[in-house]
Formats: structure tokens, C-alpha cells, sequence
């Protein structure tokens, strides 16, 4: 019995040893074993240098996109305006009147385009891909310091028979800022005007959302200062800068005011820049979020600057106007119009707001100007030459666009957002205007999103184009159906 009591006490004694061994051994390895960090909200940055005074971050997204089109437009990927593909009536036909032209006459002129033109488009397009670097530097003279370059694939199609699949790098963003505690900021270099509603932009499949449809899109090299006022819920911003004055490029015609080959030369000075004055821009934007599920955004927008524009002396040489005799012959005006320009100003201002309540916002915004081609991704007259050939008169406009968005993700664990809206400029139908220009263009657009996770959204998109030309017998429309895939890092 002591035996069998003792073996007892052994086996006790060796299970207690292995227990406390065991037990002591799990603490050790769970005391070396790595931290478990929290999943990161949103995607993970793609860090290519992390230093103690130099971060480099790398961020874009892959975006394909497929895009079927009922008619001709301008930018098939995603449409700024519907080709005119109806008649106009010219009134200045030396027989006027709406019947059917005799040999000679041109007073009803078709505009209407090739069956092969007319019949509308199917395309895939991968040239939205973006890439950037965000990059964050040290303090300098009490301020932060950042830059940030980016580009992507709209740049000019390369010069082949399928050059669209060979989307050359376009540069977008390239500045360097200097931000202040005190709220200050300085930026030096090329990125969004000033004139642009910023923080009430439309959301949308295609690459430039409401492009000559409302939204005066635009970047540019400038010098901006801006001074915010107030806290985060509560802040007042005002911004101001010199930028360049674009306004166009040589056209590359012999009788151009800047001769040269558009589209060859390395930078090739057109109206804007011939003024040798820089452009204003003006932004003032008030931020108001009394509540977490309440944020208003109310804002003012305007620019002015001179452009330098030739005078064509075109209608010193049209017989409708004066009759047999002239003031000049063709000849003549050949010789002449390189020497003379005039100065012509573009000037605008808008305003816009953007209102969130919980999963809903609207956005909007409305302006009026004269001479706005350059905002318009340079489509449209923005200014011509008067009966007389002595003055360059800017075309007035107006335009705008308001967009309801729902984002299902900000009330629950639902990846869906839903966004309808309307954009549309007009331009002046004043007599000057020539026939055949665009005068009104505007597009109904809606869309869903599909945010499948951090990193990858589907997007469906309708859109209904409209473009009325003057004298046109009608209008053009387009129906435009987008689907987008977007992978974003």
C-alpha cells in the first residue's frame, strides 16, 4: 500500500513539474510573439520611402472603362457635346428662305455626317488610369512642406492606325505646397483652379464629370496663397492666385497672329499668354458642420484675364455684308492680318455649395461669363469678330449643374451609392455668333457605384446628351451608357 501510495505522489509531483513547465514555456512565446494591428480603415498606403524627414507615397488607381454611345459625339469616352447632325439655314444665301436649294444656292447646308460617322460608338478605354506620388517633407520656416506629382493616359493619342490603345502620360498635378499653422497655405506649380468648385463636384463614371456641361473644369501652373480662418467645424477660406493665361494654342493656319505647328512644338504661346499679362483667380469658401451628420459648404468663385486675339478681317472681304465693293480685297487682308490684334478680356463669377445630411448630399453650382472657352475644355467659340472687323467681342455665357448623391456607406455596412444629376451651359445667340456654332449643350447623367472593397467599385452610368447649333433644324442627342471598373491603391 505505501508502494502504490508513493507512485502516487510521484506521478502528482511529475504532472505538477510538467504543468508549471508547460505553462511557463506558453507565457515565454506569447511574450515574443508579435502585435496584432488593427486592419487599417480604407486601403493600405503603398509606402515607397518612409523616412524620418521624407515620406514618398505611391496612389492611383487602374480604371477600365466601356462606353456605348447612340450617335456621334465629341470625346467618345465620355461625351462633352453631341455633333450637329441635322441642316442649318444660312441667311445669308444670296436666295433666303427655308426651300429646297437650286443649283448654286447654299441657303439650307447639311452638316450631316457619313452614315459610317453618324452611327454612333462601342469602345474600351483604359486611358483614366492614374498614377501619383504624395510626397511630405520636413518643416521649413515653420511650415509643413508637401508636393505631389501626378499623371495619367489622356494625353494625345500616339500617331498610328489604333493609336487609341497608346493613351500617351499626361501630367496632371505637379506642386509643392507650404502650409502654416496659423492656417496659411503657399502653392507653387500645376493643379486645380481656383475657379473650379473644388468641394462641390459632381460624381461621375466618366473622366471629366459634366465636361462642357456646366463644371468650368480646369488645371493649371499657378501661384496661389491661401488663408483659412476659424476651426474645423467652423472656417472661413480665402484663396487667390496668379495663374497662366492659356486660352488656347496656335491653330498652326499661315495667317495665325502666332504662326507655328500646333501639337509639334514643345510650348507654343497662343491668345492668353501673347497679353504678356498673368491671370487673377479668387476663391472664398465657408465650411459650417454644426453636427457629425451635418456639413455645408457654401462658396464664391471668379477670374479675370486679357487675351491677345488676331483680327481676321474676314467680314472686310464678305460680299453679303458690303456688296460687290469691299472695304478690302481677299489679297489684301492675307498681307494684313498677322499685324494686327486686339485685347480681349475673360472674366466670370459663380457660386457653389454643397449640403450633407447623414447618406445625403446635393451639390450645385452656377456661373456666368464672358469669353469662357478655356473652361470649357476648350470647345465653342468664346469670342469673334464683329460685322465691322475693328473689334474681338467675347461671347457671353452661362452655365451650372446640380447633383443629388446617396451614399448608402455612411449609414451602414452597405457598399452602394446612387447619384442623379443635370448639367448645361448656354451660350449668347447674339447676331456675331456664326451658324453652325454650338449655342445651349446639356446632359442628364445618373449612376450607381458597387464598392465591392477598399479597393475595387463598379460603376454603371446613363447619361442623355443634348446640343443645339445655331440655326440648326433641331437638336442632337446622344445616349450614352458607361460601365466602369476601378481598381484603386
Amino acid at each position: 500500500m505505501s508502494k502504490m501510495r508513493f507512485a502516487w505522489l510521484f506521478l502528482l509531483a511529475a504532472f505538477i513539474l510538467t504543468s508549471s513547465t508547460l505553462f511557463a514555456q506558453m507565457k515565454k512565446e506569447e511574450a515574443v510573439q508579435p502585435i496584432q494591428q488593427e486592419k487599417p480603415k480604407g486601403p493600405e498606403k503603398v509606402m515607397i520611402f518612409n523616412g524620418d524627414f521624407l515620406k514618398v507615397q505611391l496612389y492611383g488607381f487602374v480604371k477600365f472603362d466601356m462606353v456605348y454611345n447612340t450617335t456621334d459625339v465629341y470625346n467618345e469616352s465620355g461625351p462633352f457635346m453631341t455633333s450637329n447632325q441635322v441642316l442649318y439655314y444660312n441667311p445669308l444665301a444670296a436666295v433666303p428662305g427655308l426651300v429646297v436649294p437650286a443649283a448654286g444656292q447654299r441657303n439650307l447646308i447639311s452638316v450631316k455626317k457619313t452614315a459610317s460617322q453618324n452611327s454612333g460608338s462601342f469602345l474600351m478605354d483604359m486611358r483614366t488610369t492614374r498614377l501619383g506620388l504624395r510626397i511630405t517633407g520636413p518643416t521649413v520656416l515653420l511650415a509643413k512642406t508637401s508636393a505631389n506629382l501626378e499623371i495619367d493616359f489622356w494625353g494625345t493619342a500616339a500617331a498610328a492606325g489604333t493609336g487609341e490603345r497608346c493613351g500617351m502620360p499626361m501630367m496632371r498635378h505637379a506642386f509643392a505646397q507650404l502650409a502654416w499653422p496659423s492656417g496659411t497655405t503657399l502653392t507653387i506649380g500645376q493643379t486645380w483652379s481656383l475657379v473650379m468648385a473644388m468641394t462641390a463636384q459632381p460624381i461621375t463614371v466618366t473622366y471629366v464629370p459634366f465636361g462642357q456641361n456646366g463644371n468650368l473644369f480646369q488645371r493649371e501652373p499657378q501661384i496661389a496663397l491661401g488663408q483659412k480662418i476659424g476651426n474645423d467645424n467652423y472656417n472661413l477660406t480665402i484663396e487667390a492666385a496668379a495663374a497662366r493665361s492659356m486660352a488656347g494654342v496656335d491653330t498652326g493656319v499661315a495667317t495665325d497672329l502666332y504662326p507655328g505647328v500646333s501639337g509639334v512644338v514643345a510650348d507654343d504661346r497662343g491668345p492668353g499668354e501673347a497679353s504678356r499679362y498673368p491671370a487673377g483667380r479668387a476663391k472664398i469658401t465657408l465650411t459650417l458642420k454644426p453636427h457629425d451628420m451635418v456639413n455645408i459648404i457654401l462658396g464664391a468663385t471668379g477670374h479675370y484675364q486679357l487675351e491677345k486675339h488676331a483680327l481676321t478681317f474676314a467680314n472686310l472681304a464678305n460680299t453679303n455684308i458690303w456688296g460687290a465693293t469691299t472695304p478690302l480685297e481677299a489679297a489684301e487682308v492675307l498681307l494684313i492680318t498677322q499685324r494686327w490684334g486686339k485685347l480681349t478680356p475673360s472674366y466670370s463669377a459663380g457660386g457653389f455649395a454643397k449640403i450633407s445630411i447623414s447618406l445625403v448630399s446635393l451639390v450645385a453650382t452656377y456661373w456666368r461669363g464672358v469669353n469662357m472657352d478655356q473652361f470649357s475644355c476648350g470647345i465653342g467659340a468664346g469670342q469673334v469678330e464683329n460685322f465691322s472687323s475693328t473689334k474681338i467681342l467675347g461671347v457671353p455665357a452661362q452655365g451650372g449643374y446640380a447633383q443629388l448623391q446617396i451614399d448608402l456607406r455612411k449609414v451602414g455596412p452597405i457598399p452602394l451609392a446612387f447619384n442623379v444629376g443635370y448639367g448645361g451651359i448656354l451660350k449668347s445667340n447674339k447676331r456675331y455668333i456664326n451658324y453652325n456654332i454650338m449655342l445651349w449643350n446639356e446632359a442628364i447623367v445618373a449612376n450607381a457605384f458597387w464598392y465591392i472593397n477598399d479597393y475595387l467599385w463598379l460603376g454603371f452610368e446613363f447619361g442623355r446628351h443634348q446640343s443645339k447649333y445655331k440655326g440648326a433644324l433641331g437638336s442632337a442627342i446622344d445616349y450614352k451608357y458607361h460601365t466602369g471598373v476601378s481598381f484603386n491603391f
